[in-house]
């Protein structure tokens, strides 16, 4: 009953990519746990992206 009377408010249909990082963005604090029940992403994804953001941290400290 409940789902019958769902709005859906989302425009067009977001990326896991994009779920993520608007996460992350709005919420600086956030748990691995939060991002993994929130974002509906598993582990390995979340790991993959998680490991390409430390790596751009880490290159944009050694162009400094």
């Amino acid at each position: 009953m409940l789902q019958e009377k769902k709005i859906e408010y989302i425009k067009r249909k977001r990326s896991k990519y994009q779920r993520i990082w608007t996460y992350i963005r709005r919420n600086s604090v956030f748990r691995t746990g939060d991002v993994l029940i929130v974002c509906e992403v598993s582990y390995a994804y979340l790991q993959k992206f998680l490991k390409y953001l430390y790596l751009l941290y880490i290159y944009h400290l050694m162009d400094k």
